[in-house]
């Protein structure tokens, strides 16, 4: 238990608002932050990275992929695991493409330090912007109980995630994803 949640059970009720005010705050004090990082980063690895990080540090929820339309193409961004079938059939439906060999997986280890077991696409929650053309999506392992402003923050990290990959996709003259590609195929 948090030093702050004890020191807000032992509070008057009238408190508890100023509490949760004070750590919205703080909140979007790290959001600011991590947009300006992100609108630095050049590589599309360290765009989602830095992403990642920064919806840990907010809302505890741990990035599993990251996938953005790229022609007719889907480049994926994810965990080891992410080309398990499950999440490949999840990633298909979402995108509506057909076949693995529409999807190009790059495998990064986001947060090292946490081996998901039995994940299933069910455990997942996900954020999705722009229309089917230029669909971008995160697909995340939720952490503790979410604030009401959590979703907002999830989108406007997807929304700033997106754009970078995008602009670097454009500049780059929309070449696959790069990274830790696996060497035998996961699909």
């Amino acid at each position: 238990m948090t030093a702050m949640r004890k020191l807000s059970r032992r509070m008057p009720p009238a408190v508890s608002p100023l509490i949760r005010l004070d750590k919205k705050i703080a909140d979007n004090e790290t959001l600011t932050r991590f947009i300006v990082a992100l609108s630095r980063e050049t590589v599309p690895a360290e765009i989602i990275k830095h992403s990642a990080a920064c919806l840990k540090e907010i809302i505890n929820h741990r990035l599993f992929a990251f996938a953005i339309r790229n022609g007719n193409r889907v480049d994926i961004w994810g965990k080891p695991g992410t080309g398990n079938k499950p999440f490949r059939e999840l990633l298909l439906n979402d995108f509506n493409v057909t076949g693995a060999a529409s999807l190009n997986l790059a495998v990064h280890s986001f947060h090292p330090d946490r081996q998901e077991s039995r994940l299933t696409p069910r455990n997942l929650i996900s954020h999705e912007t722009g229309g089917q053309e230029n669909l971008s999506k995160i697909y995340m392992i939720p952490g503790h109980k979410r604030s009401g402003y959590h979703g907002d923050i999830a989108n406007i990290v997807l929304q700033s995630c997106s754009q970078a990959v995008s602009r670097h996709m454009n500049v780059t003259n929309k070449q696959p994803c790069k990274g830790n590609v696996t060497a035998a195929s996961p699909w």
